[in-house]
């Protein structure tokens, strides 16, 4: 997500992208081209690894590609957890938690009026 920033590039790429954490998956036709595109202009190397799956990707779980402050990435993991610590959890609802997409903990702190 940095070096995205850092090229430039962020306000370009596109919903058919997502991100996790600190990483980015980018579409693989306009996003991604434009980043291998930058990059070679910076003069770096990419490396790149393909691979074809005929499986739903669990990719297509992660958030939509947008760029979050600090502040907001701070919150949305006070929210995880805080709604870890809310209760005891079965297994499937932890995992739910652990791997949900900001958008479903929006959803549960107001559902849930944790106040974050």
């Amino acid at each position: 997500m940095e070096l995205i920033k850092d090229l430039g590039i962020a306000e370009y790429i596109t919903a058919y992208s997502y991100m996790r954490g600190k990483f980015a998956y980018l579409e693989e036709d306009a996003d991604a081209t434009l980043f291998i595109d930058k990059m070679k202009e910076q003069g770096i190397e990419c490396k790149l690894n393909y691979l074809h799956s005929n499986k739903r990707s669990k990719i297509r779980n992660y958030n939509d590609f947008h760029i979050l402050s600090e502040k907001q990435v701070e919150r949305f993991e006070n929210i995880r957890t805080k709604l870890l610590n809310h209760c005891n959890w079965n297994k499937k609802a932890l995992s739910a938690i652990k791997n949900a997409k900001n958008s479903d903990l929006e959803y549960w702190n107001k559902t849930y009026s944790l106040g974050l």
